[in-house]
């Protein structure tokens, strides 16, 4: 049951990411994937991200270009998680602010290697409202995943 519930949020989150353009896109399953990096331990949260970023490749780019730069955010959040001592919440926030970026630059980078002639800028106001708009969806997909879990046991 757990599983089948981890596959919809995904798929609402994909489309609810798909719909989201007031200031451009977000990256809600960017906050989904710190959040269970948060959540569930390093093996899961890897496989998790593996999955989040294949539907979101499936859907919208067609290259695996996310799947890469999702696995790689889920084991630098693990990993970062183990150096801090924060509650969940505050954890998952902070893990936004530095992910953020750090997925946006993969992706560049990521992009720019497989991907001949592409060229990509960012505005300065789309990078803060995609680190606004994952600082605060994180938190809360830490506390829907937790529910998750908590009503499986």
């Amino acid at each position: 049951m757990q599983a089948i519930a981890l596959i919809v949020l995904s798929a609402l989150t994909l489309v609810l990411q798909g719909q989201l353009r007031a200031f451009g896109f977000p990256d809600l399953s960017l906050a989904l994937v710190i959040a269970a990096a948060v959540k569930m331990r390093e093996t899961q949260s890897a496989a998790y991200s593996f999955t989040i970023g294949f539907f979101e490749d499936a859907a919208y780019s067609g290259s695996f270009i996310n799947t890469l730069v999702k696995v790689s955010v889920a084991i630098l959040s693990a990993s970062i998680r183990s150096l801090l001592t924060l509650n969940a919440d505050r954890l998952c926030i902070v893990l936004a602010a530095i992910m953020t970026p750090v997925s946006m630059l993969l992706s560049s980078l990521a992009s720019s290697f497989f991907i001949p002639d592409f060229h990509q800028s960012f505005s300065i106001f789309n990078f803060f409202y995609i680190l606004v708009v994952n600082s605060i969806c994180a938190p809360i997909f830490y506390n829907i995943l937790d529910r998750i879990q908590n009503n499986e046991q």
